[in-house]
């Protein structure tokens, strides 16, 4: 008998901090079918060599990042963008949702102060945020094109709302009475 096989394992070994666990077969077997494989960057890589692709959450987060960074770069830039200042302090609390609550005319300015940011600062991260909120700015505009008719609304069920005389609400009030005299149909 071999002197090596009696003797307890010492427990600060990584062998003790297994069996603290307890004996997992499946985990054993598992490490011994399948190496894990360390991708490379290479391999990380989508077809044709491009990069694989990272949210638009991620992305948007890294641009706010890369406009924060260059507002504590200069000291004096918040003063000088005020619009673009109040989007990065809504972007900072309210996340990609401050794109659709901070008024239009606010992204418009804040827009047009990235721009001439992007001009002076060649970020390429900037140029997130300005696609973003060229398309918030989209968005919206479609969205007022569709339910600003003369008078008109659209609900969110769908139901159309207009103006209309006090003659055409007397009209179709009594058509729903009309129909409200009739015997249900047998």
């Amino acid at each position: 008998m071999s002197h090596a096989l009696t003797q307890p394992a010492p427990l600060d070994s990584t062998l003790g901090a297994r069996t603290t666990a307890g004996f997992q077969p499946l985990r054993w077997l598992r490490t011994r079918l399948f190496k894990r494989r360390q991708l490379t960057d290479a391999a990380r890589s989508t077809f044709a060599g491009f990069p694989a692709p990272i949210s638009r959450g991620y992305a948007l987060r890294r641009a706010h990042r890369a406009l924060c960074s260059l507002f504590l770069e200069q000291e004096g830039l918040r003063q000088v963008l005020p619009h673009l200042s109040l989007l990065e302090r809504a972007l900072a609390r309210q996340g990609s949702k401050a794109l659709r609550r901070v008024p239009t005319a606010v992204l418009h300015n804040a827009l047009e102060q990235l721009e001439d940011l992007q001009s002076s600062e060649n970020h390429p991260d900037l140029g997130v945020l300005r696609t973003r909120i060229v398309e918030s700015l989209a968005l919206r505009s479609v969205i007022t094109q569709h339910d600003s008719g003369p008078g008109a609304a659209l609900s969110i069920f769908g139901v159309e709302v207009k103006e209309a005389s006090q003659s055409d609400f007397d009209d179709a009030a009594r058509q729903i009475a009309g129909r409200a005299q009739r015997p249900p149909r047998q």
